[in-house]
């Protein structure tokens, strides 16, 4: 049986929406929740912790989340790592687009609380396939 995921780094740079995240995701499924404000801070995370599942925010300064996604796509260490976006542009057109970029899913903000831990449950299942 696959081990199931704990170790989700997160990066957003709003961060009342990481504390939220974090929250829900620790009491919730007992993950394990490292938080990042910057695609840059996140990304050297990643490297060194090789966390199970990265939730990334698309629309960021400095480095979006599709810089951010081309980066651990082209590193060999991190290619495989499952990331979802979580973003506000939720068109069937956006959806397609950061698919085609590698996500596994696209999550929209903002989140409802009471959804999300069910939704990352779902995810989690889908990883472990």
């Amino acid at each position: 049986m696959a081990p199931e995921i704990k170790r989700i780094v997160c990066i957003d740079d709003d961060k009342n929406i990481l504390e939220v995240n974090k929250k829900l995701l620790e009491a919730s499924g007992g993950y394990q929740v490292a938080c990042y404000t910057s695609g840059f801070e996140g990304i050297k995370s990643i490297k060194a912790q090789k966390p199970d599942l990265v939730l990334l925010d698309m629309m960021m300064p400095v480095m979006d989340g599709a810089a951010v996604l081309k980066v651990l796509r082209n590193d060999s260490e991190t290619s495989m790592i499952p990331v979802i976006f979580m973003t506000a542009q939720k068109t069937p057109t956006d959806v397609k687009k950061y698919m085609d970029m590698g996500a596994l899913s696209v999550i929209t903000k903002p989140i409802d609380i009471e959804d999300f831990p069910f939704q990352m449950e779902m995810l989690s299942k889908i990883i472990l396939k």
